[in-house]
């Protein structure tokens, strides 16, 4: 993994952790909506720490199932708080596309799922 990619992966984890907490501070819910701002807060947390772990770690994995989270999450709140998570989703795309050897297939793979999941639990709780 070249050292820019590694530097791309951190970016996309500081700037999912920033609109994690922003998100989850600012953004005061409805009655009865709690249950989504929570998850949406930890959701991006979890594609933080999963993309500062596979930058650090050099795996592909960590670092697809990052960018499936942001890019999904990044598209759902395009309105408000989305363009930083695509952007973050690029720079995780770019650190995964950089893992060696089978890994990249996995990475994907692993990303897909992870997107589609976050999706479906979006649009369970909307």
């Amino acid at each position: 993994m070249r050292r820019s990619s590694r530097f791309s992966g951190l970016a996309a984890a500081a700037i999912a952790t920033t609109v994690a907490g922003l998100y989850a501070v600012l953004i005061d819910p409805e009655p009865g909506e709690q249950a989504r701002v929570t998850v949406v807060a930890l959701s991006l947390a979890a594609a933080a720490l999963l993309a500062a772990y596979g930058s650090v770690a050099q795996r592909a994995i960590p670092l697809g199932a990052a960018s499936g989270l942001l890019l999904v999450w990044g598209l759902l709140g395009i309105f408000s708080i989305g363009m930083p998570l695509l952007v973050a989703g690029v720079l995780a795309v770019v650190a995964c596309g950089d893992a060696q050897g089978r890994q990249q297939v996995w990475g994907t793979l692993v990303g897909a799922v992870a997107g589609f999941g976050s999706a479906a639990i979006a649009l369970l709780l909307t």
